[in-house]
C-alpha cells in the first residue's frame, strides 16, 4: 500500500542540498579559474620582461639605466663576456658592505639585460664559495692569452729542473767530496780553517737547490699558479749562486798565494776551484739574464687582484680576463680622508666596467699623444721641496684610457718626432697644447729656446697629411704680462684649414652694476652659457654644464683652402656683458683697484666661436679655443650640490670632458663609441621631472587602477556565468 507523503514546512526543500553542492563548486572553480588566469598572466609577463628587457628609469642621474652608448657596445658584442662580482659576504661585515654589493648586484642585472645572448653574469662570495671561487681561477688561468704569457717563465724554470740543476749540484757535489777530506781531522789546522770556509759555502748549496726546487713545484702548482714569482726566485738563486762561486775562485787564489806551506791535495784542490765554476757561472749568468728580460705575468696581477675581501669585479672572455678593482669603482672623493664610508665615494661602476669589456673586446687601440712645448710633464709630477706636485693631466689621462686610447706625452722642445709607441697603434691622435714660454721671464737666461716655425713643423710633419689633431688654443699673455701673445699654431690653421684665432681679444663676462657701469667677477675670464650645434661631436652635452677658460674668438674665414669644410659647434651667443676685450689689463687694473669702468668702443659684443670642427679628405681637426679647459683643475673640478637626500659630488663641468671624448671617438672614426659609460656626476636618485614624470603620476593614479578594475570585471562575468 502506498504510503502519501507528509508535508515538511520549513524543511529543506527536495534536492536542494545538491544545488547548494553545485553552486559551491561553481564558484570554487570561478575562484581557482581565476587565479590560474592570473598566474598565467604573471609568468607570461614575467617572461616577456625577461626577454624583451624593457625598463624605465625615473632617475635624473641614469643609475638605473645605461648609457646608449655602452648599450651599443654590448649590444653589438660579437663574443661571450662574462662578469662576476667578487664581493664578499658575512654575517661580521659593516652596513656599507651590503649596499656595496647590491649597487653592483643591480649594475650587472642591467648589463645582462641589454644583451642576454652575449652577457653572463654570477656572483661569488669568496669566503663561502670556495668551489665557484676555484672554477673561476681555474677558467681565467686556462686561458689562451694567459697561457701563451706563461710560456717563458715555464721554459727556463723546465731547464733548470731538467738540466741546468743537476749539473749544479753534480759540480757542487764534485768539489764538495774532493775538500772534504781536507777539512778533517788530520788536516793541519791552519789549512783546514782555511778550506772550512770553502766546504761550508758548498755545503749549503745542495740544499738550498732542494728547497728552492721545492718553493717553485708549490708555487707553479698552487690553486693560483705563481710562474713569475718563480722565475723571480731563480733569477735571484742564480746570481747569489754565481757570485758564491766566484768569490770560492778568487778566495783559492789568494790562498794559493798566500800559503806556500799548503799540503799537495790542498793546492790541487784550490788549483782546480780557479777554473773549474767558470763554465757554470757563464751559464748562469745567461740564464740570470734571460730571466730580467722576462716580462711581468698579467696573470699574477689579475689572480692577486680576487683576495678574500678585496670586493672585485672580474671581467673574462673567451681569450682574456681584467679585473675592476674597488677603490676604481668606489672611487674617494677626498684622497686625503681615511677609509670613506659609501656617502663619500663616487660611483664609477658603469664607467669603468663598461671600459673593462671595450679593451677586452676591441683589437683597434687608438694612441692620444699630448704635444707640450717646455713646461712640466703632463701625467706624473715630481716633488719639489716637500709638497707632492699635481700633474694638469692624470685624472683625464685615466679617463681617456678607459675609452681604450693609450696616452702619451710628446715634448717638442727636447724631441723632433714622437716618441714611439709599442705596441704601434691602430692611429694616432695629437692633442696639442699651446707651448710654455721659456722660465724665469723674458729676460731670464735659460735652455730652452722660443717656440718657433721649427718646432711647428717638426709637429705638422709628424701629424702627416692624414692628421687627426685637437689643437686647445685660447688667449695667453705673452711675458711681458697682460699683452697676448700670438697663437703659435695660427700659421697652420690660417693656410690649411681656413680658421684663425683671434688672440688678441679676449672674451670676459662682466656684471654689471648700474647704468653703464660694469665690474669683473671671479668668473670673469670663463665662458660658461653658450649655444651648440646639431653636429654629432656636441649632440649629446645638451644640458651639460662646461667652462672655458681664456677664450680667444675662432674666426672662420670665408675663403678657405680648396676640399676644406669647417663647421662652428659652441658659440657664446651676443650679450651686453660678454665683450671681446682687446686690452683686458685696464679693467684688470681697476677690479683690482675696486673701480667700476665702462665699455670702451673696440669692446666687442659677439657672438663668439669657441669651438669648431674641419675636415679635409682623410684630415680631421678640432679646435677648442680655451687653452686649459681640459686640465684636471677645470674639466674634472668636483662641485658640491645640495639635493632632497642631502649634499653630493658632482662633477662640475662633465661637458668639457664629454667634448674632448667626444672629439678623439669622432677623430678615431668611431662616432659609435660616445657616451661609452656614464659620467660620474652624481650618486643620487632623484625623480626625474617632466614627461617622465607626468606618465608616472598618470600611470599611478589613472592607468593602474583601471586595469585592476577591469581584472575585477572580468572575474564577475566569469561568476556570473
Amino acid at each position: 500500500m502506498a504510503v502519501a507523503s507528509k508535508p515538511n514546512p520549513g524543511g529543506t526543500p527536495p534536492g536542494a542540498r545538491s544545488d547548494f553542492k553545485g553552486r559551491h563548486l561553481a564558484i570554487g572553480g570561478n575562484v581557482v579559474f581565476t587565479v590560474g588566469v592570473v598566474i598565467a598572466i604573471a609568468v607570461v609577463v614575467q617572461w616577456l620582461a625577461y626577454l624583451v628587457g624593457g625598463q624605465l628609469d625615473v632617475t635624473t642621474s641614469g643609475v638605473n639605466s645605461l648609457s646608449l652608448g655602452t648599450e651599443k657596445l654590448l649590444h653589438d658584442l660579437d663574443q661571450k663576456v662574462h662578469l662576476t662580482s667578487f664581493y664578499f659576504q658575512t654575517d661580521l661585515e659593516e652596513g656599507d658592505q651590503s649596499k656595496y654589493r647590491s649597487r653592483i648586484d643591480d649594475l650587472l642585472a642591467l648589463y645582462q639585460s641589454a644583451n642576454r645572448s652575449q652577457i653572463e653574469i654570477e656572483q661569488i662570495n669568496p669566503l663561502k664559495d670556495l668551489a665557484k671561487r676555484k672554477k673561476l681561477v681555474e677558467r681565467i688561468s686556462g686561458l689562451k692569452r694567459f697561457q701563451d704569457e706563461m710560456k717563458p717563465h715555464q721554459a727556463v724554470i723546465d731547464y733548470m729542473q731538467d738540466t741546468l740543476s743537476k749539473r749544479i749540484t753534480d759540480t757542487l757535489q764534485e768539489s764538495l767530496d774532493a775538500v772534504t777530506p781536507l777539512v778533517g781531522e788530520g788536516a793541519a789546522e791552519a789549512e783546514r780553517n782555511d778550506l772550512l770556509q770553502i766546504h761550508g759555502v758548498l755545503e749549503q748549496w745542495p740544499r738550498e737547490i732542494a728547497d728552492l726546487s721545492q718553493a717553485i713545484d708549490d708555487a707553479t702548482h698552487a690553486p693560483q699558479p705563481m710562474y713569475g714569482a718563480a722565475t723571480s726566485k731563480l733569477g735571484a738563486m742564480y746570481g747569489e749562486l754565481g757570485g758564491n762561486l766566484k768569490a770560492i775562485a778568487d778566495y783559492a787564489g789568494k790562498l794559493l798565494e798566500q800559503r806556500p806551506g799548503l799540503s799537495t791535495p790542498a793546492r790541487s784542490f784550490l788549483t782546480d776551484a780557479q777554473t773549474k765554476y767558470a763554465g757554470l757561472i757563464t751559464e748562469l749568468e745567461a740564464e740570470a739574464a734571460k730571466i730580467r728580460e722576462l716580462k711581468p705575468l698579467e696573470l699574477e696581477n689579475v689572480l692577486q687582484q680576487l683576495g678574500d675581501t678585496t670586493n672585485a669585479l672580474v671581467v673574462t672572455t673567451d681569450d682574456s680576463a681584467k679585473v675592476v678593482a674597488f677603490s676604481d669603482v668606489w672611487d674617494a672623493a677626498d684622497p686625503n680622508l681615511p677609509n670613506p664610508g659609501i656617502e663619500h665615494r663616487i660611483f664609477r661602476g658603469e664607467q669603468k666596467l663598461t671600459a673593462a669589456i671595450l679593451n677586452l673586446t676591441q683589437k683597434e687601440t687608438a694612441a692620444v699623444v699630448f704635444v707640450r712645448y717646455g713646461g712640466e710633464p703632463l701625467f706624473f709630477a715630481g716633488m719639489p721641496g716637500q709638497q707632492f706636485a699635481r700633474a694638469p693631466y692624470a685624472q683625464l689621462k685615466s679617463l681617456l684610457e678607459d675609452a681604450n686610447f693609450t696616452v702619451h706625452e710628446w715634448d717638442v722642445s727636447t724631441a723632433a718626432s714622437a716618441p714611439e709607441i709599442d705596441p704601434p697603434p691602430t692611429r694616432s691622435i695629437y692633442v696639442v697644447l699651446r707651448p710654455s714660454p721659456p722660465p724665469g721671464g723674458p729676460f731670464a737666461q735659460s735652455q730652452q729656446q722660443p717656440f718657433n716655425d721649427t718646432h711647428m713643423q717638426s709637429v705638422v710633419n709628424t701629424m702627416g697629411d692624414k692628421a687627426r689633431a685637437v689643437f686647445l688654443a685660447g688667449w695667453a699673455p705673452s711675458a711681458f704680462g697682460m699683452i697676448p701673445a700670438p697663437y703659435e699654431y695660427a700659421p697652420y690653421l690660417n693656410d690649411q684649414w681656413g680658421i684663425n684665432i683671434d688672440s688678441n681679444v679676449l672674451v670676459l663676462k662682466v656684471a654689471g652694476v648700474g647704468p653703464g657701469k660694469f665690474q669683473l667677477t671671479q668668473a670673469s675670464g670663463q665662458v660658461r652659457e653658450f649655444n651648440q650645434a646639431d653636429h654629432v661631436l656636441v649632440r649629446n652635452i645638451t644640458g651639460q654644464t662646461a667652462s672655458f677658460p681664456l677664450v680667444a674668438p675662432v674666426e672662420i674665414m670665408e675663403k678657405k683652402p680648396d676640399g676644406v669644410t669647417v663647421e662652428p659647434l659652441l658659440w657664446a651667443p651676443r650679450s651686453e656683458t660678454l665683450w671681446g676685450v682687446h686690452n683686458p689689463s685696464d679693467y684688470v687694473q681697476k677690479a683690482r683697484a675696486g673701480e667700476d669702468f665702462e665699455k670702451t668702443a673696440e669692446d666687442e659684443l659677439g657672438p663668439f666661436n669657441l669651438a669648431a670642427a674641419a675636415q679635409k679628405g682623410e684630415s680631421k681637426i678640432l679646435v677648442i679655443s680655451s687653452p686649459n679647459c681640459m686640465t684636471d683643475d677645470v674639466a674634472l673640478a668636483p662641485a658640491l650640490v645640495r639635493t632632497s637626500r642631502g649634499y653630493i659630488l658632482r662633477q662640475q663641468n662633465p661637458g668639457n670632458v664629454s667634448l674632448l671624448l667626444n672629439g678623439l671617438h669622432w677623430l678615431n672614426d668611431k662616432v659609435e663609441w660616445m657616451e661609452l659609460g656614464r659620467p660620474a656626476n652624481t650618486g643620487s636618485i632623484e625623480i626625474a621631472q617632466g614627461p617622465t614624470l607626468t606618465f608616472i603620476k598618470v600611470f599611478a593614479a589613472g592607468i593602474w587602477p583601471l586595469l585592476v578594475v577591469g581584472c575585477g570585471l572580468v572575474a564577475w562575468r566569469i561568476r556570473r556565468r
